[in-house]
């Protein structure tokens, strides 16, 4: 397990990265690069997890189990997968626009 000040610097290395990191991880899951960085971040895809909570429950257990887990997959995920292109197609369609395939966005605010 990462102490606390070498997690801190990996985040602000990657926060300063942040754009080259969306480019190297166009291909997702299929990405070993992906997969390393999104070990390290509590993502969208299982954040819900966490704003479940209750007030009172502690939820170091919960983001250490997404942390440190050695599989990465979620629920969230595997829907994704097998629905992205379908809803994709809904969504070029709907707004008439086309779009690009990107990677890991990290957002800093």
């Amino acid at each position: 397990m990462m102490k606390k000040k070498n997690i801190f610097h990996l985040l602000k290395e990657m926060a300063a990265n942040r754009d080259v990191i969306e480019k190297e991880t166009v291909e997702q899951s299929a990405s070993s690069k992906w997969l390393e960085y999104r070990r390290h971040l509590v993502t969208a895809s299982n954040f819900g997890r966490i704003i479940c909570l209750r007030a009172d429950t502690g939820c170091e257990s919960v983001v250490k189990s997404m942390l440190y887990s050695p599989n990465v997959d979620c629920k969230a995920m595997e829907y994704g997968r097998e629905h992205e292109q379908e809803a994709k197609l809904q969504l070029e369609t709907a707004l008439g626009v086309s779009i690009s395939e990107c990677g890991l966005f990290i957002d800093t605010g």
